[in-house]
């Protein structure tokens, strides 16, 4: 089991596109650099990406709703290219107390990584991107329903009402 204070997100290839390997916690810091590498490999590359669970100790509900935006943008055809790769214990752990197992496609299968892992670096991103990325999981997540629906809504609500107060000057005059 890895240090529970520890992220490390890493990335290689598999035979239909990229691995990712969640080691420790995916927290909002992981889930940008995430996004950003998936949505990349999926629109350059159109291949595959199956994010690996199996050395996670937690997700936070921002990577969670990560996940389901992958899931809705990637996911959907058959076969899927957004996948992913949980033992029936980790998801359990993981992903059934926000419901996450009843709509992610989840294999418990793993995959061969024809090269060496190589860690993800953090994403760039400033202080209002951020904002939005987290305001944005938190939108998905509850429009999904389940047992913390409101609660998911009640934070994309502040967020949502925090950017608008915040937005830097020149998108403040464009939209208002």
């Amino acid at each position: 089991m890895s240090d529970e204070s520890t992220s490390t997100i890493m990335i290689g290839r598999i035979e239909t596109g990229y691995v990712v390997v969640v080691v420790g916690r995916g927290t909002c810091r992981e889930s940008a650099a995430l996004e950003q590498f998936a949505t990349h490999a999926f629109l350059a590359e159109n291949c595959a990406v199956t994010i690996d669970l199996s050395g996670c100790d937690h997700l936070d509900s921002t990577f969670l709703g990560c996940l389901v935006t992958l899931h809705k943008r990637f996911g959907v055809g058959h076969p899927s290219r957004f996948v992913v790769l949980a033992s029936p214990e980790k998801v359990q752990k993981l992903l059934t107390p926000s419901k996450l197992d009843k709509f992610l496609e989840i294999n418990d299968k793993s995959q061969r990584i024809k090269d060496t892992l190589m860690i993800l670096p953090e994403s760039k991103v400033d202080q209002f991107q951020m904002g939005r990325h987290v305001m944005e999981c938190h939108r998905l997540l509850a429009d999904l329903g389940g047992p913390n629906a409101a609660t998911f809504a009640a934070v994309a609500d502040r967020l949502e009402q925090e950017l608008a107060e915040t937005k830097p000057p020149a998108q403040r005059i464009a939209s208002g």
